[in-house]
């Protein structure tokens, strides 16, 4: 599904030495949808896991503002085993909402 959604939730990114022994990291926001471009999602709010940290360096275009809309095309987290294991940071208590996992462009 895509979707443009605004950052409400922002989790804070660790550093690299903070996860070791893990040398890769995904992290978790909030996002209020502002609208669903293709594919459906009915809910208000949603959880989105995209990845910060690879080879123990901070991605350029990991951080992320409050407030900013961003346009995402999210798969669900759980559709991905190959994620199982990875280091995931999540600040949130919206444990009812599902997670996504945000694809690379």
């Amino acid at each position: 599904m895509v979707v443009e959604a605004r950052l409400t939730d922002l989790s804070v990114i660790p550093a690299p030495q903070d996860i070791a022994p893990y040398r890769r990291a995904l992290l978790a926001n909030g996002y209020e949808v502002v609208r669903v471009v293709s594919g459906s999602y009915r809910q208000k709010k949603i959880m989105a896991a995209h990845w910060v940290i690879e080879e123990g360096q901070v991605l350029k275009d990991a951080i992320r503002e409050k407030g900013k809309t961003y346009r995402m095309v999210l798969e669900r987290y759980d559709e991905h085993p190959e994620l199982e294991g990875e280091r995931l940071v999540m600040d949130s208590d919206e444990f009812k909402l599902i997670l996504f996992y945000e694809l690379r462009k």
